[in-house]
């Protein structure tokens, strides 16, 4: 799950850059780094869908974390699993 969560930091970051630099060329045409309409929408279009990406792929990957994290703090160092419990009850049986 590392992998996803830096490749999810790395898209939401070039995405951020990419919004910023959509920004500059409206505000100042004169630097002209994007002359077409069309590549400005679509980076536009691309730049957005990648930072909804890499922010919903986080928010699933913080999920589980915490998730996992509950599950581990519920359950004390002493107890054991539920199916392990019921197969010592049936060996005494």
């Amino acid at each position: 799950m590392t992998f996803r969560k830096y490749l999810s930091h790395a898209l939401a970051i070039l995405s951020g850059m990419f919004i910023v630099f959509f920004a500059l060329d409206i505000r100042n045409p004169a630097m002209a780094w994007i002359d077409n309409r069309i590549t400005k929408a679509l980076l536009i279009i691309y730049a957005v869908s990648t930072m909804t990406l890499a922010v919903s792929v986080l928010r699933g990957v913080r999920r589980a974390e915490r998730r996992q994290s509950e599950r581990g703090a519920g359950r004390r160092s002493g107890d054991m699993p539920e199916r392990q419990s019921r197969l010592k009850e049936r060996s005494y049986r």
